[in-house]
This record gives structure tokens, sequence and C-alpha cells, in this order.
């Protein structure tokens, strides 16, 4: 949402917005990144990100609202609320992961066991929450074709092969 926003501004030719709004962000996000990361984990980082992300994505928006006569606060909720719910599961999972799992401070393992946690629990959510239809679809084609590559170069046969196996045969 925020890179379409971008984008328009872009093509629009509003670069002074662009600039300065992308240096107040880039300053704020390291900051509260850093602070809340340190509070909360992987969560702190992502909810830093989703904090400073937000004045930017309402700031364009509104300007690109008013140039094409678009009502921005409804788009804007819209497209929130099918966010929401993924962003805070998968943010509250990973925490929980943060908290219970400790091997030793300054190593990788809780890092990449509470980003893998993160991940899977928002890509899930985000599957049927958050994408359309067309590109829930899209998603669900790329998964099967990756998975289709991927048992062609380990030797397994596909379902898709089995089931063109057993009709040839009498």
């Amino acid at each position: 949402m925020q890179r379409v926003a971008i984008v328009y501004a872009f093509v629009l030719g509003w670069m002074r917005l662009l600039t300065v709004t992308a240096f107040v962000q880039g300053v704020a996000n390291f900051a509260l990144a850093f602070y809340l990361g340190r509070k909360l984990g992987l969560g702190g980082i992502t909810l830093a990100l989703l904090i400073v992300v937000l004045p930017q994505t309402y700031l364009l928006w509104r300007k690109i609202g008013t140039f094409f006569e678009l009502n921005v606060p409804v788009f804007l909720a819209e497209c929130f609320l099918r966010c929401v719910f993924p962003l805070a599961a998968a943010s509250a999972l990973s925490l929980l992961v943060h908290h219970f799992v400790v091997i030793r401070q300054h190593h990788l393992l809780p890092f990449f066991a509470e980003a893998f946690t993160f991940i899977v629990t928002y890509s899930l959510l985000a599957h049927r929450f958050s994408l359309a239809g067309q590109d829930r679809q899209d998603v669900d084609r790329y998964l099967g074709s990756f998975v289709r590559r991927l048992r062609s170069i380990t030797g397994r046969p596909s379902a898709a092969a089995n089931e063109t196996d057993d009709v040839s045969q009498p």
C-alpha cells in the first residue's frame, strides 16, 4: 500500500515530499526499532516499522486522495483491518518464542526460532486474510509449481504424474 502511494507520488512529481518523509521515516524507524527490538524482540522491530510507515502512507494517500478525489480514510481502514490480525498474531507468537526459547545471550538459534515462527505465522494468516482472491490463486499456483519442481529434483513423482501412470496401465 505504501509502495503504491510512493509510485503515484513519484509519477506525479512530488519529490520534495518523498525525500522529507523518507528521511524522517528512516531516522524514526532506526530509533524506534532499536528501542522496541530490545523490549519486544522481532515483534518490536515489526511494530516500529508499522508505526513509522503509517504517517508517510497516510500523508501520501491523503494528498493522492485529493488529487484523484478518493475517500482515503475508508480505503486505509479497509486495508488496515485486513492486515492487523496476521501481523498481531505473528508478533504475539514470535514474542512467546522470544521469551521461552533461551539458549544463550548473543546466539543465533533463538533469533532463527523467533524469525521462523513469525514468518510462518504471518505467511499463513496473510494468505487467508490479507490477499485478494486473484493474489491468493497466484500464490497457490507459484507454490504448486515450486513443489512440483522440488519433487522433480528429488526424484519423487508428483501426484499428477502418479495419476497419469495409473490411467495408462490396463
